[in-house]
């Protein structure tokens, strides 16, 4: 664990030292966006959306058990009902939704699994932490261009946030407020210019954190901060 700040230096100049190793190496230790790499207590996968037992739902998407496929499909706006399909796992990636209006998640009860990545909005919906189930939320691959502070005391569960290609330049002190769970965060992809000191002292479960490929310039205190953690990224492809 990364406790003094003179070992989480030390760790984190060894981690800039062997970026390299880091690059050949993407494709096996990143399986932790899979949930593999770390113990979260979660064994999620990204289910096949294939499969003979595929019916249509939703208002024009496909469900397979309790996954729900709504990507590429033209879609505005989340679909608010899953006409009584018990939804755990809904990705509606690769639309182009700017917005989700608050209650469109009231009707899914055990929904844990929540994926908008390539999509249009400018900021983490706050209906998104209102799932009290849901543990894994990806946002990667839109246009948030800064985050206010991420309230995550209704998500309780949250485990995993993916924010990574987007258009992120800062991250203000206490950003993430207490009592939260999350262990993974992705913030690789963007165009981060500075981290404040106390960007993540409330994170006291994370894990894994991600931020390669951004315009650092220099290793962030705000890693001191973190007592779990155990595998960070700031490689930057030259």
């Amino acid at each position: 664990m990364l406790t003094p700040i003179l070992g989480s230096a030390i760790v984190i100049l060894q981690w800039l030292c062997v970026s390299s190793t880091i690059e050949s190496n993407v494709a096996s230790w990143q399986s932790h966006l899979e949930y593999s790499a770390v113990n979260t207590g979660l064994s999620w996968r990204t289910p096949s959306k294939d499969g003979e037992n595929s019916t249509a739902c939703l208002g024009g998407c496909v469900c397979t058990g309790d996954f729900a496929d709504c990507s590429d499909r033209n879609l505005d706006l989340v679909p608010d009902n899953p006409m009584g399909v018990d939804i755990k796992t809904l990705d509606v990636s690769g639309n182009k939704i700017q917005d989700i209006p608050e209650g469109t998640f009231d009707k899914y009860i055990n929904l844990q699994d929540l994926i908008l990545k390539n999509n249009l909005l400018e900021k983490i919906p706050p209906a998104c932490l209102l799932i009290k189930n849901l543990r894994n939320l990806q946002l990667g691959s839109n246009n948030i261009s800064r985050l206010d502070v991420v309230t995550l005391q209704s998500v309780p569960s949250l485990t995993n946030l993916g924010l990574e290609k987007n258009k992120i330049e800062l991250l203000s002190a206490d950003i993430f407020n207490n009592d939260n769970k999350l262990a993974i965060l992705n913030l690789a992809y963007n165009h981060l210019t500075s981290v404040a000191e106390d960007s993540f002292k409330e994170l006291a479960h994370l894990q894994i954190l991600e931020l390669n490929n951004n315009l650092l310039t220099e290793v962030p205190v705000a890693l001191s901060t973190l007592p779990s953690l155990e595998r960070v990224t700031l490689a930057k492809k030259t």
